[in-house]
């Protein structure tokens, strides 16, 4: 899976589950999302379940570490990196 195909699959998420449509663009995929999104830790947790369920894959813990999972380039490069185990 390429990074346009995650990034269209992210967006839909994004759309559809937290409302999320105008901001949802390359300019802000390096904004935290608990700071640019107001995303809270549940509305990360949600997310995390989300990502697992639609892209198939299992995310090794370790792959979170250093807020690894608070931008939509390091959610993409997480679900890219998960795909290759």
């Amino acid at each position: 899976m390429n990074r346009e195909e995650i990034i269209r699959s992210l967006k839909g998420i994004f759309s559809q589950y937290f409302n999320i449509t105008e901001e949802f663009r390359e300019e802000n995929f390096d904004k935290a999302l608990t700071e640019y999104f107001f995303f809270d830790y549940s509305n990360l947790v949600y997310l995390y379940i989300l990502v697992e369920k639609t892209f198939h894959i299992r995310i090794d813990s370790r792959q979170l570490t250093g807020y690894r999972f608070n931008t939509i380039n390091d959610i993409t490069k997480t679900i890219r990196e998960s795909i290759l185990i």
